[in-house]
């Protein structure tokens, strides 16, 4: 208290703004780091969960094309038709591998990553087994084709299919959680935020309040004693003692009152010194007077 009494008043003033700007700036900050934090958990939604999900879908839809135009190529025989579809199959197949490749440059999660590993190695067990059904179809042994479709492809497309859904589904799970999470952290947030604009409001009021009365006070006694002065009582004196512009105003208030009593004194006391002078001299010449009656009486 002696501390901040004892500050200029324009560093009283200067401690409210810098406590304000603090304040502020607390507040500023966790909001900011409480955005920041939702923000990344959105982007993570969306680049790990959203993302991945569209690259499979994509897979599954190209997945069933393929066994579409392989289907057909076993049952067809015209030549022109068999070209037609080995050209589709080839593309889908690039795209497939393009949509991988885009993938593996992903940061999946964990539980997704494993899965798709597993993905990986039934897609290649699977394309192997395409490539052997391909051969025959094209060789129109369409008999032979069909059979390794029916009892080899078939359960194998049915496994990475399945392998797909599930890592849709952990996706699916991993946004729900992450989103859950902020959801909570959120609450958080504007938990947190109201603690601190509260805590702010009740310092940067205590602060101000503090500085005004540390202010105010000093200047309304000081009012009092000039007041006091006006009625002619010199005898007041104050009593507020700080190093700041009041203290030396009341400190420069105190010699002023000083020297007025000083002054006052020595002319009560020339006063009395006249009026004795003049009483001696009325005197005098009172007896002057007589003795000039006297003399003029002896005459």
């Amino acid at each position: 208290m002696n501390l901040l009494r004892n500050i200029k008043i324009r560093s009283k003033l200067f401690v409210i703004i810098i406590i304000s700007a603090l304040a502020l700036s607390i507040v500023g900050i966790q909001g900011v780091g409480g955005l920041s934090k939702l923000s990344k958990g959105s982007e993570m939604i969306y680049q790990d969960q959203l993302i991945p999900n569209q690259l499979f879908a994509r897979l599954k839809a190209n997945n069933l094309d393929l066994d579409t135009y392989k289907f057909e190529l076993m049952v067809t025989k015209d030549n022109d038709r068999n070209d037609t579809l080995q050209k589709n199959i080839k593309e889908k197949n690039e795209e497939n591998n393009t949509l991988m490749e885009k993938i593996d440059q992903l940061k999946l999660m964990d539980n997704v990553s494993e899965k798709y590993e597993s993905f990986k190695s039934e897609y290649k067990k699977l394309q192997d087994i395409s490539s052997e059904m391909l051969s025959l179809a094209v060789k129109n042994e369409n008999d032979k084709a069909y059979d390794v479709y029916l009892k080899e492809m078939d359960p194998q497309r049915e496994t990475v299919n399945q392998l797909i859904e599930d890592i849709q589904t952990l996706n699916a799970d991993n946004a729900k959680t992450i989103y859950q999470r902020d959801s909570k952290e959120a609450g958080s947030i504007i938990t947190l935020l109201i603690i601190v604009i509260a805590a702010s409001l009740v310092l940067s009021i205590s602060i101000g309040l503090l500085m005004t009365r540390l202010i105010t006070k000093p200047i309304k006694d000081i009012q009092a004693l000039f007041a006091e002065t006006e009625q002619g009582d010199f005898t007041v004196k104050g009593t507020y003692q700080s190093k700041d512009e009041l203290g030396l105003l009341t400190a420069s208030f105190n010699k002023m009152v000083a020297g007025v009593r000083s002054i006052i004194e020595t002319v009560g006391e020339t006063s009395h010194q006249v009026a004795s002078s003049s009483q001696e001299l009325s005197a005098s010449a009172d007896e002057s007077t007589k003795a000039q009656r006297r003399s003029r009486s002896l005459r």
